[in-house]
């Protein structure tokens, strides 16, 4: 059931839960519903803040220990509210999934910087209902607001509650991307800066070149030369659900993707870094099925050692 008709049915505090549930398989079109939902009403915000804390008191609650024969009583929590066992569904859930579903502190208390491993998600929500996924592999700070924010390094996806006065921004090295009501996506890796547009537009060196990007729109920057290059956004942020999308890539590029999706650890030999590559994967989940896919839809060999993959040129000629 959406989160619409919990709210047509029960109200705020439902749908609050629904959304909570959606959460891990939510795409970019979705969060941004999301954010619409949240600025509709006041209460909107209060619910889902309430529902976001019980999701982090539930992580933090200590594990009470059962002696022989003792019977331990539910937590008084679980009693009061009908509701929270709903959230602490989704708190397992997303314990199981290896995804933290929100970062909730007061402002004094929200860490400045947030990493994740390969292979692993991650999603904070800022203050006023912006969103922003991570995907493993990359580091973001906190800027010196809460609307604005600083990519060390690999992707994130970006659903942003935007406000005219005070757009929202994100420092990429020395580039700078301000949204002007959106959902984007940004990736920095290996010396380059990929920004795509999914709803809204955003302006990308908004005190330079000012390049704006419309949604279905990408835009690859060189960091060193400043050389940009403009594409088409087919499916921005569908690492989310496993399906990666290149275009005029290199072998290089994909096995970054895989790295920071699944935490595969592969190695490429005989030059296979710089192989072009266009086209769509889609992960199943399981790292030696997709690195076998990947080795068998470029024609070249596969082998493991230990617990790296390695690629190398076909011995095989047909």
């Amino acid at each position: 059931m959406s989160a619409e008709t919990h709210e047509a049915q029960g109200g705020a505090m439902e749908a609050a839960i629904a959304w909570h549930v959606q959460m891990p398989a939510m795409d970019a079109a979705r969060w941004a519903d999301l954010v619409a939902w949240l600025e509709a009403a006041p209460e909107h915000q209060a619910a889902f803040d309430r529902v976001a804390a019980a999701d982090r008191l539930l992580a933090e609650a200590p594990v009470l220990r059962q002696r022989s024969g003792e019977k331990v009583p539910a937590p008084p929590m679980l009693v009061r509210r009908g509701w929270w066992r709903a959230g602490a569904g989704v708190a397992l859930a997303a314990s199981l999934a290896g995804v933290a579903l929100w970062t909730v502190a007061p402002r004094d208390r929200q860490p400045t910087t947030f990493a994740t491993a390969a292979g692993k998600m991650q999603t904070v929500r800022l203050a006023e209902g912006t969103a922003i996924v991570l995907n493993g592999d990359t580091r973001l700070a906190r800027g010196d607001g809460e609307r604005s924010v600083r990519l060390d390094g690999g992707e994130a996806l970006f659903a942003v509650r935007h406000r005219a006065d005070a757009p929202f921004t994100v420092e990429a090295g020395r580039y700078r991307i301000v949204d002007v009501g959106t959902v984007f996506n940004v990736r920095r890796d290996a010396g380059r800066l990929m920004v795509s547009v999914s709803e809204g537009s955003v302006m990308v060196d908004p005190d330079g070149a000012r390049l704006a990007l419309h949604a279905g729109e990408g835009l690859t920057i060189d960091e060193a030369s400043g050389l940009a290059t403009r594409w088409k956004a087919a499916s921005v942020g569908g690492w989310q659900r496993g399906e990666l999308d290149f275009d005029r890539a290199t072998l290089a590029d994909v096995v970054a993707a895989f790295h920071r999706r699944n935490g595969a650890e592969i190695r490429l030999e005989g030059g296979l870094s710089a192989l072009p590559f266009t086209g769509n994967v889609r992960l199943s989940g399981e790292t030696a099925r997709d690195v076998e896919h990947l080795a068998r839809l470029v024609g070249v060999d596969c082998r493991r050692e230990g617990e790296i993959w390695v690629l190398s040129p076909s011995k095989v000629r047909s």
